[in-house]
């Protein structure tokens, strides 16, 4: 299986994360989980498909925020090179 590597300004916005959202490490481990085992759940922003975008639908009602990174990927790790938190949106379904 892969290993993740995070690139500074990452680590840097995860820790900023923890601050503002309380499951905000739950929702990270699911990123990190679905990316080791299928690297290529992302959608290509690469001609080689090696760079991808891949987005986690975050929960308003249980604290855990939109998660979209840039990563790329080869046989041994998983490097996410940006990403980005954001509230996620309420939408009502038809009753």
């Amino acid at each position: 299986m892969r290993g993740i590597r995070l690139e500074n300004d990452v680590d840097a916005e995860l820790q900023d994360a923890r601050e503002s959202w309380p499951r905000v490490e739950d929702a990270w481990e699911a990123v990190e989980w679905v990316l080791v085992r299928d690297p290529t759940v992302g959608k290509p922003v690469s001609e080689s498909g090696q760079s991808r975008s891949f987005v986690y639908e975050g929960s308003y009602a249980h604290d855990m925020p939109n998660i979209e990174v840039l990563y790329v990927f080869d046989d041994q790790y998983v490097t996410i090179k940006s990403v980005r938190f954001s509230t996620p949106t309420f939408t009502a379904g038809s009753e």
